[in-house]
């Protein structure tokens, strides 16, 4: 009926235990058990499933980062949607290394030919832990995007958006003006990389409306 149709629908989302069941302190996902019309499953020691290792801190250690290095960690990652390579955050808190000590870095999808693309930030970024965030990867993973706070001088920062061709090593604004610090928060990009879309983006004061147009806008790339 629409009850037990309501239950499959949410098996993945809910689990339940009885008290009387011998099953404490085990984890729970989405099974074959039928347990009160919600399906629950569970297993003795969680993250039994086939995983692959590819890459490790050292792998990613930069010059004065000491070998394992606690706090050295791994932060954001995303895939290229056909597979081939992989966007990631490398953060070293603490970190006793000069530099940066939030860096990104691209890997093959295996793990392989890592590389730190930290030169895709401009010269004058405000600050390597903070000032910058928000990735992207264009879905052949030729081409990989990053937002970033510059330092102006000034009271206020300004953003700007950056693309890095890992084929050419070309380092280009995305866009070519800058945006406010509270005037540019999110963005996306279409299969190939063509287009931008931002979100929450402040064109600026309009006369004629006599208000700042704000809204979704796009913006072609090369």
């Amino acid at each position: 009926g629409a009850a037990a149709n309501h239950y499959e629908k949410n098996t993945l989302l809910q689990a339940t235990v009885s008290p009387s069941s011998t099953l404490h302190n085990k984890r729970f996902a989405a099974g074959t058990d039928q347990c009160g019309g919600i399906r629950r499953i569970s297993w003795e020691y969680p993250f039994q499933q086939t995983n692959t290792l590819i890459i490790e801190r050292n792998d990613v250690a930069w010059a004065g980062v000491p070998e394992d290095y606690p706090y050295l960690r791994f932060g954001t990652i995303m895939s290229s949607l056909d597979g081939s390579r992989i966007f990631f955050i490398a953060a070293c808190e603490y970190c006793p290394a000069e530099g940066y000590v939030n860096r990104p870095f691209v890997a093959d999808a295996t793990g392989g030919n890592i590389r730190d693309v930290s030169e895709i930030f401009p010269p004058d970024l405000t600050n390597s832990w903070s000032g910058w965030g928000n990735m992207r990867i264009n879905d052949d993973g030729s081409r990989i995007y990053i937002k970033a706070e510059r330092n102006d001088g000034g009271y206020y920062n300004f953003k700007s958006l950056y693309y890095m061709d890992l084929n050419t090593n070309q380092v280009k604004k995305s866009v070519s003006n800058d945006f406010s610090s509270s005037g540019f928060d999110w963005f996306t990009i279409n299969r190939n990389g063509s287009r931008l879309y931002l979100g929450k983006y402040d064109e600026g004061y309009d006369v004629d409306l006599g208000r700042s147009r704000k809204g979704l806008h796009y913006a072609d790339l090369e």
